[in-house]
């Protein structure tokens, strides 16, 4: 399952330079089966980054850069050959896609539609979550923030069974015999670490009966 759209560089004299990939348009990502809410990913440009892109091996970050239609050049800080996220042209527009990093479309199972039907609702990230505006050069405003998002489309395989197969998983459901999948709940905080501090404290209220695991991650100014 991939979402595909068109980013549009409105400013006719800067080019559009970004942070990430695509996916740090997003905000607030949910998944939604007939008003039900099944998955919630607040931030979700931060998690996909994390999750989704810098934790793959660097051979499996070329293939996604590839397909994603932001990336081009390469950065070997990091003694790799790491993808560099590109930059869209004044005037100019890309189309891009990504993968939808939500457990539901992690599971490698077939989703039966028919019985289950999927809303995705997405929110925008505000422009200084993606879009890098400065030049490293002279801290000046040399990039533009003037873009806008359009023709977005949801990309996915179909698989259409037998009817006799379709007949044996509606009777499997009404006799509640179901394959289980499960979904992943992730939770982000972030806080500023004061001046000179060689400690700090992250306080979590919330009670993790089924957590997996802890990331604690740092970024510069």
């Amino acid at each position: 399952v991939r979402l595909m759209f068109t980013i549009n560089n409105l400013d006719t004299g800067k080019d559009l330079k970004f942070w990430s990939g695509p996916w740090g348009a997003w905000s607030t990502v949910r998944l939604l089966s007939q008003g039900r809410e099944i998955e919630r990913l607040e931030l979700y440009g931060r998690h996909h980054e994390l999750f989704g892109f810098q934790l793959l091996p660097f051979n499996e970050q070329w293939t996604e850069a590839a397909v994603t239609g932001l990336h081009g050049s390469f950065d070997t800080n990091l003694g790799q050959l790491q993808p560099l996220v590109g930059k869209i042209e004044r005037g100019e527009r890309a189309v891009v896609m990504h993968k939808l990093h939500m457990s539901l479309f992690e599971s490698k199972k077939i989703l039966p539609l028919r019985f289950c039907p999927l809303e995705i609702e997405l929110s925008l990230a505000p422009a200084g979550y993606w879009i890098d505006k400065f030049s490293t050069s002279n801290g000046s405003t040399t990039y533009s923030t003037n873009y806008s998002i359009s023709d977005l489309r949801v990309i996915y395989d179909e698989v259409v069974p037998d009817d006799s197969i379709v007949s044996s998983f509606y009777a499997g459901l009404l006799k509640n015999q179901i394959m289980s999948i499960p979904c992943l709940t992730a939770f982000q905080w972030q806080q500023s670490i004061a001046s000179g501090a060689t400690s700090v404290d992250v306080v979590s209220s919330r009670a993790f009966s089924k957590i997996s695991s802890v990331w604690v991650t740092f970024s510069g100014a």
